[in-house]
């Protein structure tokens, strides 16, 4: 009987969301709701009440969907009919008993009776707002009167200042002009918004004056109206997407409020927007790179060029540096060489172990070029030999310190324990290991720095329990369980729920007292 009742829920879950799709459209669809709901619930009536029973009712409320007079027999139930052919294949083949299938049939008309009672009490089918609401669509514009646009000049005075006598007037020949224009260029797929988007800027071919400048204020205000929370919990959704546990500081009344609005603004993804050629040029000025000249003449100090350009000869690298920054005889000693040169990536060049900018230095090196000094006394620059070091100090590398406990044995040790992501095995100091009493086989253990180079330590592989340190609170935390007296009942007991008397109950009957300290606990 499981397949049964699934092949039943698949043929009624699409009565549910096809309703469901209209609270989830994006587009304004109040002056469709109303219609909607009364469909929404005729139809699931339709699927085990007589065809009787539902006509000549216009509204929803009136059917009597609980009288069993007017329900189905089992057998002509709306189940679907791939439930119903597999429910009659088991029952011929033996599989189940006809006492199951009337079992079958009193679940579903249990479940279709619960869903339409459901959603007669939760569906606004009586607010007046909806149905007056329908002049909108211009498809049932015929069926509407003036009296449902007054309706919301009534219900929203302060946005829609059309009061009086004349101003109804005016608003009644707007209304009767729009209910009698010709709509030969209407297609049914057209959305109302693009509608009276068009309406509102229609001209009078006599006065010039906009000639439905009030019905259409009205229109729009009905479409602005929300027809189901699905727009506010999207916002929400996006909101919870766009500021995150990495980026919780996003104001709302900063950066988070103009992201929303742009995402909101545009459906669009982002990588397809163009921005204006404006904002391009503007964009490029801002990040445009200084010219070589002005850089020249500006930067005292040697700027790297582009990575993916060849470095400037020598004779230009050398009118960056400061005066301070020449190299002399006497001080040639404390240059470093290119074989004690630390530096990873190679010259792409000649796979050398130089800067790229200096391959054509330190190739006129190899080829006998002489060393001399490098001067801007006199303006003049020579060809010279010189390397720039990196420097070696100053990098620091920071791990966390918590506080552990170590345990083997009856013996435990409060210690301090340094992480380290990057290690696959755990050190011990041999201070602590003999406070532990710890005894292990002798290892030599092959250590690699981040230097890439590889250090054996000797020592003895031991084993150990290591924990978080205890607070003092967890040490004593069963005293929070200890109470002297249980609470008694009182002249406020009536005041209680049934679960509180239920809780205080179980708690009399359950409790044992016992000594503890001297004190009966």
């Amino acid at each position: 009987m499981t397949e049964v009742y699934l092949l039943f829920f698949q043929a009624t879950v699409p009565t549910f969301t096809t309703f469901n799709l209209l609270l989830q459209r994006e587009r304004p669809s109040i002056f469709m709701l109303y219609d909607e709901m009364v469909k929404f619930v005729r139809k699931l009536c339709s699927k085990f009440i007589v065809p009787a029973a539902l006509q000549g009712l216009e509204e929803p409320g009136d059917i009597a969907f609980k009288e069993k007079a007017n329900h189905l027999p089992g057998r002509k139930l709306n189940i679907g009919f791939t439930t119903r052919a597999k429910l009659n294949k088991l029952l011929d083949k033996g599989d189940i008993t006809p006492q199951q299938v009337d079992s079958f049939h009193e679940a579903v008309l249990c479940f279709l009776t619960s869903a339409v009672d459901y959603a007669l009490k939760k569906l606004p089918l009586k607010e007046p707002l909806l149905k007056h609401s329908t002049f909108v669509d211009v498809r049932q514009r015929a069926e509407s009167d003036i009296g449902d646009v007054l309706y919301f000049v009534e219900r929203f005075p302060h946005l829609l200042p059309y009061h009086g006598p004349e101003e109804h007037d005016l608003l009644g020949e707007e209304f009767l002009s729009y209910q009698t224009m010709p709509m030969i260029s209407l297609q049914d797929e057209t959305e109302m918004e693009s509608f009276w988007a068009e309406m509102a800027t229609r001209k009078h071919k006599v006065t010039g004056a906009n000639e439905f400048e009030r019905l259409a204020a009205v229109a729009k205000l009905v479409l602005v109206l929300p027809h189901s929370n699905a727009d506010a919990e999207r916002v929400f959704s996006v909101v919870g997407l766009n500021k995150t546990n990495i980026r919780n500081s996003l104001a709302l009344d900063g950066t988070l409020s103009s992201i929303m609005t742009i995402k909101m603004a545009d459906l669009e993804p982002c990588f397809k927007w163009e921005p204006p050629s404006d904002v391009i040029k503007a964009s490029k000025k801002a990040t445009g790179y200084p010219t070589k000249q002005s850089h020249l003449q500006d930067s005292p100090v040697l700027q790297p060029p582009a990575t993916h350009q060849r470095g400037p000869p020598a004779q230009e690298i050398a009118r960056f540096l400061p005066p301070a920054a020449a190299i002399t005889p006497s001080s040639r000693a404390q240059i470093p060489a290119a074989a004690q040169c630390n530096l990873k990536k190679p010259c792409k060049l000649c796979n050398g172990r130089h800067l790229q900018v200096l391959h054509d230095v330190n190739t006129g090196q190899q080829k006998g070029t002489t060393q001399a000094v490098v001067t801007q006394d006199r303006g003049e620059v020579s060809t010279r030999v010189f390397y720039l070091d990196r420097p070696t100090e100053g990098s620091r590398i920071l791990l966390k310190v918590i506080p552990v406990s170590l345990h083997h044995g009856s013996r435990i040790l409060d210690t301090y324990a340094v992480l380290d992501d990057g290690s696959e095995r755990t050190m011990l100091l041999p201070t602590a290991a003999r406070k532990l009493g710890l005894q292990g086989t002798p290892e030599n253990l092959p250590l690699r720095t981040i230097r890439q180079d590889v250090q054996t330590l000797q020592g003895n592989c031991v084993s150990f329990l290591i924990s978080p340190k205890v607070s003092e609170l967890m040490k004593h935390v069963e005293k929070l369980w200890q109470t002297d007296v249980i609470p008694l009942r009182s002249s406020k007991v009536v005041t209680r729920s049934q679960q509180d008397n239920l809780a205080v109950s179980l708690l009399e009957d359950n409790t044992t007292r016992g000594e503890v300290d001297g004190i009966l606990r």
